[in-house]
């Protein structure tokens, strides 16, 4: 409580202070205002650190504040107006020029005179007569004084931090510094953890200041066996265990990647592929929006979600979490969901939570569609295809970035993405300008290649120098085939991080404290560090169930119809295929669990399955699972698909078992004619009756000939979450299909990967000039 109150006097300082100097900043709630204008006057002393190991890039996450992006550790105020004069160590020239937009156009001239020690002493005089004067201690953190070999550094990543969102970054920065000098070591260590929920403690939570927990696919606290309420309680235990030890509220992570759809009771909405083909960013949004509300009711703050990989090809398991193949698709909804998720632009909002832009960078590109695989392409094509999006979310100023289990080979030279300085520092902070978190994947740093899969020295120092602030640690270490607790881990991790600079440190918990605090997690005695009863009230409320609605109507994508289409509400219309009457089978992976499931009971889902939904819809419609010569009418929808999964279980001929001995386990496959219950389709096609096939996927499925030719109308539903009368919608025609393919489809399965624009150097086929089956862009209406 002590510290709180120091908190908040520090802050009601700062406020007076600006109110003195006369300070007039237009800037509110994340909208840039024309132009600020300082009167400040700074004396710093920093400590920097070359996350990369090699050269000083002061990429130490710390906010200068300077629109020429210096994130040099200062906490100065220069929220610049029109032209901003530095005079730095690093002999700086910039001549920026902000607007609403923040368009710089910088020159930085770097002169750097280095020793040992690298002492720089800046004197920066800017436009807004803000004269700061800093002592900076900048070394390698790797360790060596060998400080300021720069690559046109000190930093200088026109991030134009000048005019943060939310109009005073400066006043972030201060808080910032403020929160960390009154941490110790250890306890910067322990904001670098992330630990999975059912392996810790309140008691191990309190004393070892975690900066963050986490669930996994469907563990507890969240997961089948609870609810809302129980789900807050817990997680409301660790975040008071927490902040009673140290003072800084956890941030609590989930992948609520379609929804908070691991919670029951929760709105599922349509994944990725779906809303990627809905095309909607305004509909992206409010989906992110809602997912929030539903989120922070609970107590969870921080969203393992967008996936905004550029899926390349189909054969991959995760294709069904990307938005689609091009660069513009995944920007767009990407950024867009992002937008919504963090409080329509506002982190403050105590409907808000942190989003979490991934994989980071090129996992949707991986040789053969492999998860946990190989891309295998140029600088150049990564630029064209892959990164886009990753620019797309900084713009929208995602929390945290995820890098990706994969590997990158460039030059001939393998890279994995958890350890690589390029990606992660030289070209994500440096050149991109990114002050948020980056996060491991589920323990991504202990599977690095070598040894075993394990926290050791090599792999804990490797990654955060490389540029990982926290770690996502769920794995115990292992003894022989099996684990002990995942404590164990984190207390290897913990030791291993004792050995990178303090530099370092001080960066990656700058960063997870730069977030806190934009959240503003720590005012109101931390009242917005908790779950929020009124939130929790919306979960499924009636706005959410019509959203959920609108967005599944506006997924799916008719590829054909020869006038079967749209169903009249009086005739006689027969449902068949198992997957009409199956929630689990219509929600895919990551529902209630990880993979998912096709064995759920419906009832543990909200929501109505399809023929449910078209059973209200429609007056006369008749339902036979395996039978699709039933009914009295001579139409007949048949809903087939695959099963749930996630991850590379997902992948084309991988076993869908956690055991590879389990040969009764399916092989996931991207044929439709492997589809469990296809004998009902081919049934329907020899019934003599006019076949309406309804697909539940998560990727376009190679099909037969005599599927296409025998079937009236075929429609794409993906996999549409909670609300089956979506689709009865469409079918009825009470809403016009829209959706319109975010895949190339292709005819067959060697075509793969077939995409539209491909990049110079980039493997793969061009939809353009091949045989495929229809176009990305294509969808029928009526």
């Amino acid at each position: 409580m002590k510290f709180y109150w120091l908190c908040l006097i520090i802050t009601l300082s700062s406020v007076i202070a600006l109110a003195c100097s006369g300070e007039n900043d237009t800037n509110t709630e994340y909208v840039d205002a024309d132009s600020d204008s300082d009167s400040d006057s700074d004396s710093d002393s920093d400590s920097d650190s070359d996350s990369d190991g090699d050269s000083d890039s002061d990429s130490d996450g710390d906010s200068d504040s300077d629109s020429d992006g210096d994130s040099d550790g200062d906490s100065d105020s220069d929220t610049d107006s029109d032209s901003d004069t530095d005079s730095d160590s690093d002999t700086d020239s910039d001549s920026d020029t902000d607007s609403d937009s923040d368009t710089d156009s910088d020159s930085d001239t770097d002169s750097d005179t280095d020793s040992d020690s690298d002492t720089d002493a800046d004197s920066d005089t800017d436009a807004d007569s803000d004269t700061d004067s800093d002592s900076d201690t900048d070394s390698d953190s790797d360790g060596d004084s060998d400080s300021d070999t720069d690559a046109d550094s000190d930093s200088d990543t026109d991030a134009d931090s000048d005019t943060d969102s939310d109009g005073d970054a400066d006043a972030i920065e201060q808080i910032v510094d403020d929160l960390l000098s009154n941490l110790n070591d250890d306890q910067k260590i322990g904001q670098l953890v992330q630990a999975q929920f059912m392996d810790i403690s309140t008691s191990t939570a309190r004393d070892l200041c975690f900066g963050s927990i986490f669930n996994g696919g469907g563990e507890d606290p969240v997961g089948p066996n609870n609810n809302p309420e129980t789900t807050a309680s817990k997680i409301d235990a660790m975040q008071t265990a927490v902040i009673d030890g140290c003072g800084i509220p956890i941030l609590y992570g989930v992948d609520a990647v379609h929804g908070n759809a691991t919670l029951p009771g929760s709105t599922i909405f349509p994944h990725n592929i779906g809303l990627g083909a809905a095309g909607d960013a305004d509909l992206m949004e409010r989906i992110g929006r809602a997912t929030a509300i539903e989120s922070r009711g609970t107590g969870i703050n921080l969203n393992f979600a967008p996936q905004i990989s550029v899926v390349r090809d189909i054969r991959w398991g995760r294709a069904y979490e990307g938005f689609g193949e091009t660069p513009e698709i995944n920007s767009e909804m990407g950024a867009a969901y992002i937008y919504g998720l963090q409080g329509m632009g506002n982190l403050e909002d105590e409907a808000s939570m942190a989003a979490t832009a991934k994989h980071y960078v090129g996992d949707g590109g991986t040789t053969d569609g492999t998860n946990l695989g190989v891309s295998e392409f140029s600088v150049d094509v990564l630029m064209a295809v892959h990164l886009p999006p990753f620019e797309a979310a900084l713009d929208a100023d995602v929390a945290s970035i995820m890098p990706s289990y994969h590997d990158w080979t460039r030059d001939g030279i393998t890279y994995e993405m958890t350890a690589d300085t390029y990606s992660l520092t030289n070209l994500l902070v440096d050149d991109l300008g990114f002050n948020g978190i980056r996060l491991s994947d589920y323990d991504a740093i202990a599977r690095l290649s070598g040894g075993e899969e394990r926290y050791t020295l090599d792999k804990v120092t490797t990654c955060l120098n490389a540029g990982i602030d926290m770690a996502m640690i769920a794995m115990s270490i292992q003894t022989g085939p099996g684990w002990t607790s995942g404590s164990d881990g984190i207390a290897e991790f913990m030791s291993a991080a004792r050995s990178v600079s303090s530099s370092r440190i001080d960066d990656a918990v700058r960063r997870i404290l730069r977030i806190k605090v934009k959240m503003d997690l720590f005012s109101n005695n931390f009242s917005k560090a908790f779950s929020n009863s009124s939130l929790r009230s919306q979960i499924w409320s009636s706005e959410h169930q019509a959203l959920a609605r609108e967005a599944v109507q506006k997924s799916l994508v008719v590829v054909k119809n020869d006038g079967a289409l749209p169903l009249d509400k009086g005739e006689a219309v027969h449902v068949s295929g198992p997957f009409a009457d199956n929630m689990g089978a219509q929600a895919g992976g990551w529902t209630l669990d990880w993979q998912g499931s096709a064995n759920y009971s419906n009832s543990q889902l909200q929501g109505e399955t399809i023929v449910a939904g078209m059973q209200s819809v429609g007056s006369n419609v008749s339902y036979d699972a395996s039978n699709p010569s039933g009914g009295s009418g001579d139409k007949v929808v048949v809903v087939i698909g695959e099963y749930p999964y996630a991850e590379g279980f997902g992948d084309h001929g991988a076993r869908m078992s956690f055991d590879p001995n389990d040969t009764s386990a399916p092989i996931a496959s991207v044929y439709l004619s492997d589809q469990p219950n296809y004998n009902v389709l081919t049934s329907a096609l020899s019934s003599g009756k006019s076949v309406i096939l309804v697909i539940l996927s998560g990727r376009p499925l190679i099909m037969d000939q005599s599927v296409i030719d025998g079937c009236d109308a075929i429609v794409a539903a993906w996999l549409p979450g909670s609300r089956g009368i979506g689709v009865a919608d469409v079918l009825f025609g009470d809403v016009s299909p829209s959706g319109k393919l975010s895949h190339t489809w292709p005819k067959s399965l060697d075509q793969e990967p077939v995409n539209v624009d491909l990049a110079v150097g980039e493997r793969g086929n061009d939809a353009d000039s091949t045989d495929i089956l229809y176009p990305y862009g294509y969808g029928l209406t009526y």
